[in-house]
């Protein structure tokens, strides 16, 4: 055999090895096996009257027990409650109606205004360097 003969060889099986990954790359990301990935959201519900520590824990509780919510925190001081939840068993808003009509405080649901919201994530820094224009330039495509 000569060794043009060998090169082309070489070079047809890497073609052929190169095809067949490319081939099982597409199936795989066209054929998801799973599509059943927890879309998870947070929440924020704002106490007008603080409740006490011992309330604040039973209210942690009740939330952390409806469908759906994975963990909960409750800034007593500024009488904040934070929850995270799977976004394809629960809304948002029917966790806070379940909430308002179970404790006896005032409360209101958080809302993020409409200019925060077409801005991204709030807790990324306005100068968020090249990694974080790298990730803003992918999600926009």
């Amino acid at each position: 055999m000569s060794w043009i003969t060998k090169v082309f060889l070489a070079a047809g099986t890497l073609a052929l090895v190169f095809v067949v990954v490319l081939g099982l790359h597409i199936y795989k990301a066209t054929h998801k096996a799973d599509q059943n990935i927890p879309v998870r959201l947070m929440g924020r519900i704002d106490f007008e009257e603080k409740p006490d520590s011992v309330s604040a824990l039973r209210i942690r509780g009740m939330v952390k027990s409806f469908e759906g919510v994975q963990t909960t925190y409750f800034n007593i001081e500024d009488g904040i409650l934070v929850f995270v939840y799977d976004g394809r068993k629960q809304t948002g808003i029917n966790i806070f109606t379940k909430l308002q009509a179970q404790v006896p405080f005032k409360v209101s649901r958080y809302e993020v205004p409409e200019e925060v919201a077409t801005k991204g994530c709030p807790a990324m820094a306005e100068d968020q360097g090249w990694k974080g224009k790298l990730v803003q330039l992918i999600f926009s495509l």
